[in-house]
Formats: structure tokens, C-alpha cells, sequence
């Protein structure tokens, strides 16, 4: 793997929170200031059982901080958001490679919500299918 393709990789995982970070260090401090409040998108969804899920907050960051409870930080060296504020290609796929470590290590099928039409389900073997459809039901916020 060369040194411009470094991969995500969890360095702390506990009941209470996910930490993720890169191996380099972080060179620029370019993700818009916009709050994360205001940012819908994305989340994850954990499958706990049929019909009952758990929503888990996403925020990108170029410093290390303290990831929210029951959250995923991923400190990014890139920029996370385009000029028309979607996330960009880089941002989706370190997600989505989180969480395909995270479904193999806990077991829990997970679905990265990038949008209202647009979701990507990661399941415990492996398979990475994108949905236009995000799990919906018994979803409860920790």
C-alpha cells in the first residue's frame, strides 16, 4: 500500500466509544467549519436484534478528540466535504472500511447512512451492499 493510500484503522474500541484515526499525521485542518449539529449525514445504523437498531453518530475531524458516546471519530488529513457540501468519495470510503472492520470484530451487521436514498449495508462475511434504503423501525439513539 503506498504512502497516499493509508487506511483507517480502529485504535480503540470500548463500549462507550470508537475511536478512529490515521497512521500519518494530520497535515491541514480542512473540514468546514460548519457545525455537526447541522449535518444530517451520515450516521451509522447497528442491526441489534429483528427490528432493533442503534443509531450511531459519525464526525470527521483533523484533531484527536473525544468521540461522542456511542459514536465513530475518523481523523482525516483531506477534505471531507466538496464545494456543494456532500461528502466527498474519500470521507464515504473511509467509512464504509470502518465499518467493515467493526461488523467483522463485533458480529453486528451495520449500514452507513449517506444520505436520504442512499445507504450502504456492511455485513460480518464481508459483503458490502449499497441500498437506496436505510433500516428503518425500532432505531433508538444512545
Amino acid at each position: 500500500m503506498s504512502e497516499n493510500t493509508k487506511r483507517p484503522v480502529v485504535s480503540r474500541i470500548d463500549h462507550d466509544e470508537l475511536e478512529v484515526s490515521k497512521l500519518s499525521q494530520v497535515k491541514e485542518a480542512e473540514v468546514k467549519s460548519t457545525s455537526q449539529e447541522a449535518i444530517k449525514f451520515p450516521y451509522v445504523i447497528r442491526r441489534i436484534y429483528a427490528a432493533v437498531y442503534q443509531r450511531i453518530t459519525v464526525v470527521y475531524t483533523t484533531e484527536k478528540i473525544q468521540p461522542p458516546k456511542q459514536g465513530i471519530a475518523i481523523l482525516v488529513d483531506y477534505p471531507v466535504y466538496d464545494a456543494n457540501h456532500r461528502l466527498t468519495l474519500k470521507a464515504r470510503t473511509a467509512l464504509i472500511e470502518v465499518l467493515e472492520y467493526l461488523t467483522r470484530t463485533s458480529g453486528f451487521r451495520m449500514c452507513a447512512v449517506f444520505g436520504e436514498k442512499d445507504a450502504v449495508f456492511v455485513e460480518p462475511d464481508g459483503q458490502v451492499n449499497p441500498s437506496i434504503e436505510a433500516p428503518s423501525g425500532g432505531i433508538f439513539n444512545v
